[in-house]
């Protein structure tokens, strides 16, 4: 009866009726509860148990020893409480226990040691604390051992070295510490190792490592030493994830004899040296993640062919990117953020139809905009920060009428030097942020602590923002002209930053539409009017800053508006009412007609005058700048604090 989208209670009758030998209802969404006299009648002949997948709750009642036929228990992935029952050891016909991802507690019993048929135990997913109990050692039969998830403490029993059947050991995600047993050497079967997230340390012994291992996950532990020149005597794997160690060292150019490898993650380690060239022999390669060391030298050519996650950043890389994508090419994300690449991006990535994510901020990259990109359907994510691009956004000239970037979701383009008036036909065709259902949900995403939202105040990994991940920040260049109306069709958004521009006119009343959005930031501009009243329609935002404008007028009270400091506003002397000391009178008049006088001005005055000393003779220069310094209206005022800031 599994798969079968059966709902409603189960009755506790159905446990008891007589020579039922197999229960099962894997797979709906059922609900009910394990009776406490189950099995209690003669003539029992229950062999087979299989609730997984459903609703289940209460606790697993200690006369469930009394199934003495039983053979398969599956109770995973439903909502059992208490202690496992120690009762159960008295199962010895079990062959397959299973109860991860329930709410279990408590510790491990040792009476488990008493299943000597037991082929796979699974407890994974649940608040089981303790030690694992050295009598797991008579589980002599067992192949699958998973207890990851879990809270459990203490070492690795040096009795697992006993479970010589064992192919798959996975104890990640607990409170383990101290060194690998050396009684790993024991377990020549193993195919799979998975200890990661704990507080394992010492040296790897790799020859203590079962050569048959096709996965090998070791990330976020304590483990020292170097990569094994020697790793060739694993040719089968194909996953390995050492991640966040303390590894030191090089790559071995030996890595390129595993045929097999798929996956090789190596980030947050002290790994030196550059990217051996060998790598190129692996054709099956997908994911290549080796942040966060302090590898060196140019990246491999060959390294587009294959690879479906290529993640380089915070290293020491120098050099051209590689312009080798092929058509054809698989690559989905390419990360490059914080080396020394430079030179221009590589216009052959639009050979990579599936493409979604580019973050190659804070390079010395200088390049124009990638309106190449338009061509790639799916790209959701641009990181350009801290570059040398430069000239104006525009989209390319299309017989199609296709709109550009249509899943675009994460626009940051800051600290550049792009010009001309702010990108409208970008901003106006970004259907992912006007369209709530259209916005990917990030949570599914491979590897999304790639994905680092690099944005003012900080770096927030993706996965820690958790649904912050549409925003536009487009700030520290020197955009011009008024920001668009329109842009208050963007819905979606959640954070918009155009500090630190030369955009002027009024804010937008329709900003006030984006009820979703976070933080706000126009500041160091030359803003002017009053803030519209449609803003306190913005509920959830957290962070405002209009901060050196030239505003005018009385500040809304409204909302979110009531948690705002006088930091949000400072730098627009007309601005009146709380926080501001200033109280709103008769001057507001005054003030208002002298800051739009100063934008007229400022209109056929812009910042490039201000060296325009340098073409036109020292002398002009120096009396430019002495009557700016002496008359000092308000935006030559607010431009020199913004520098400063």
């Amino acid at each position: 009866m599994g798969y079968n989208n059966l709902t409603g209670h189960v009755s506790p009758t159905i446990f008891n009726i007589t020579r039922l030998e197999v229960i099962k209802l894997t797979n709906n969404s059922l609900l009910g509860s394990l009776p406490i006299d189950i099995c209690s009648y003669p003539d029992h002949a229950l062999e087979e148990l299989d609730l997984s997948y459903n609703a289940f709750d209460g606790e697993i009642p200690s006369s469930l020893s009394q199934c003495s036929q039983l053979q398969r228990l599956l109770l995973q992935s439903n909502n059992f409480t208490g202690v496992v029952p120690r009762e159960i050891g008295n199962l010895t016909r079990l062959v397959e226990l299973s109860l991860d991802d329930n709410s279990l507690s408590g510790s491990i019993p040792p009476e488990m040691g008493k299943l000597h048929s037991l082929i796979h135990l699974g407890l994974s997913v649940n608040h089981l604390s303790g030690s694992i109990p050295p009598s797991i050692k008579n589980l002599s039969r067992l192949t699958d051992l998973i207890l990851d998830h879990n809270d459990l403490s203490g070492r690795i029993p040096y009795e697992v070295g006993n479970l010589k059947m064992l192919e798959l050991l996975s104890l990640s995600k607990n409170y383990l510490s101290g060194e690998l047993p050396l009684t790993l050497s024991n377990l020549t079967r193993l195919t799979s190792l998975s200890l990661s997230q704990n507080y394992l340390s010492g040296n790897i012994s790799w020859n203590m490592l079962s050569a048959n291992l096709e996965t090998l996950l070791l990330t976020g532990n304590n483990f020292q030493g170097t990569f094994p020149q020697n790793i060739t005597r694993f040719r089968n794997l194909s996953n390995i994830n050492l991640a966040k160690n303390q590894l030191l060292g090089p790559i071995p150019h030996t890595i390129g004899n595993l045929s097999r490898l798929h996956t090789l993650i190596l980030y947050s380690n002290s790994l030196t040296g550059q990217i051996p060239l060998s790598i190129c022999n692996l054709t099956s390669l997908e994911v290549l993640y080796l942040s966060n060391n302090t590898l060196e030298g140019t990246i491999p050519p060959c390294l587009s062919e294959t690879l479906r996650l290529l993640i380089l950043d915070t290293n020491r890389f120098h050099g051209l990117i590689p312009d080798t994508f092929k058509k054809g090419c698989v690559l989905e994300l390419l990360n490059l953020n914080a080396n020394k690449l430079e030179g221009k991006l590589p216009r052959s990535l639009s050979n990579c139809r599936r493409f979604q994510i580019l973050d190659v901020g804070s390079n010395n990259i200088s390049d124009v905009f990638p309106v190449w990109m338009e061509t790639l359907p799916q790209v959701q994510g641009l990181h350009l920060k801290s570059n040398k691009f430069h000239g104006t956004i525009s989209p390319l000239e299309s017989k199609t009428k296709k709109p550009p970037f249509p899943m675009l979701q994460y626009f940051v383009a800051s600290e550049n030097e792009f010009t001309g008036p702010l990108p409208v036909e970008y901003l106006t065709n970004l259907g992912a942020l006007m369209n709530p259902t259209r916005t990917r949900d990030w949570s599914n995403f491979p590897f999304k602590e790639t994905v680092v939202l690099d944005l003012k105040g900080g770096k927030y990994p993706l996965e820690k923002l958790r649904m912050m991940y549409t925003v536009i920040d487009l700030s520290m260049n020197k955009f011009d002209g008024n920001i668009p109306h329109f842009i208050g069709n963007l819905k979606s958004l959640m954070i918009l930053n155009l500090s630190h521009n030369n955009l002027g006119g009024k804010i937008p009343e329709s900003l006030g539409n984006i009820t979703s959005l976070d933080t706000l930031d126009l500041s160091c501009n030359r803003l002017v009017g009053e803030i519209p009243g449609a803003l306190v329609e913005m509920t959830f935002l957290s962070r405002l800053n209009l901060s050196y404008n030239l505003l005018v007028g009385m500040i809304p009270h409204l909302n979110q508006f009531k948690t705002f400091d006088n930091t949000s506003y400072v730098g627009n002397s007309g601005l009146c009412g709380f926080p501001l000391t200033n109280e709103c009178g008769e001057s507001r008049r005054e003030e208002e007609d002298e800051n739009e006088e100063e934008d007229d001005f400022f209109d056929g005055f812009t910042w490039e005058i201000v060296v325009m000393g340098y073409g036109c003779g020292f002398s002009f220069g120096v009396i430019l700048f002495l009557f700016l310094w002496y008359v000092r209206p308000k935006w030559f005022v607010n431009f020199l604090i913004c520098i400063a800031n």
